[in-house]
Order: C-alpha cells, then sequence, then structure tokens
C-alpha cells in the first residue's frame, strides 16, 4: 500500500529536481538584477555571504595605463601647438568660429592636472574632450591656409 502512494520514478525525482533549480536560479537573477523585488529575509541571507560587492566601473570600464593617457595629453599638447602656430601665420580671420579652442584659457592644463595626481582616467577623458575642439580649430586653420583639398577631405568623412 505505501508503494502505491509514494510513486518515485527517476522522470519524477528529475523533475523536482530541475523545477528547484530553475526556482533557484530565478530568485538568484531577480536578486541580481532587481534587489528590491525579493523579500528582505533573502537578500539578508545573500549579503551575509556576499557582503561587498565589486564597484561597476570596476567591472565595465578597466582602468586605463599611464602610457595612453600621457600620449593622449602629449596628441592634445601638439594639436593646440600646431593651431597656434597656424593661427599666428594666417593673422586675421572672418570667422569667429574657427577661433574657438586656440584661445579657450588653458585647455591642456585641464588634463595635465589629473595626469599629475595619477588619475589616468580623467586625464584621458578631458584630452580626448579637449582634442575634438582643437582638431576643429586645426580643420579651420588648415582650410584657410589651403593646406587641405575639400573634395579629398569629403571622400574621407564619406568613408
Amino acid at each position: 500500500m505505501i508503494r502505491d502512494i509514494i510513486l518515485l520514478s527517476r522522470r519524477g525525482i528529475l523533475a523536482t529536481l530541475g523545477g528547484v533549480a530553475a526556482l533557484a536560479g530565478g530568485t538568484a537573477v531577480a536578486g541580481a538584477t532587481e534587489s528590491t523585488a525579493l523579500p528582505d529575509p533573502i537578500t539578508g541571507a545573500a549579503t551575509k555571504h556576499c557582503s561587498t560587492l565589486p564597484e561597476v566601473d570596476a567591472l565595465w570600464r578597466p582602468s586605463v595605463a599611464e602610457a595612453y593617457a600621457r600620449e593622449a595629453v602629449e596628441t592634445l599638447t601638439g594639436t593646440v601647438a600646431e593651431n597656434w602656430r597656424r593661427w599666428a601665420e594666417i593673422g586675421t580671420v572672418d570667422d569667429e568660429g574657427a577661433l574657438i579652442t586656440t584661445d579657450s584659457g588653458g585647455g591642456l592644463e585641464d588634463p595635465r592636472e589629473p595626469l599629475d595626481k595619477g588619475d589616468h582616467d580623467m586625464a584621458l577623458f578631458r584630452a580626448r574632450y579637449d582634442l575634438r575642439f582643437a582638431g576643429e580649430a586645426l580643420g579651420y586653420a588648415r582650410a584657410e591656409q589651403n593646406a587641405v583639398d575639400p573634395a579629398t577631405l569629403g571622400d574621407h568623412a564619406a568613408s
């Protein structure tokens, strides 16, 4: 009679274990993605086992090497120096927007400061940001001096 009530088959056991594993996996995914969706006892028990979580930036954005940040700052320095040289040769400019970054008031000091402090991420960010504007001003200067062929630039920009 007991055998008739408890039917333990291999399929029944595997189905039960699979259901428990799916439930546990779903709970883990819900807790990892949206911790407020789980009740406090579950999140409390989870934080006992994993009390310190890594920083999000450490997982998704690796740190920048000093050499890479220094190279970006040197590229910016060279671009701004070439801007100054070309604009000094030109003298006056009809387009007021052309000089937008050559007289920005310490644009080079921004990326150098975090580089000297060892914050390579910020130095790279600031160097790349300033380089966009310095490159635009350099493009104005080269066009003003007829140092570039507009058709070639158009083909290069389209590719």
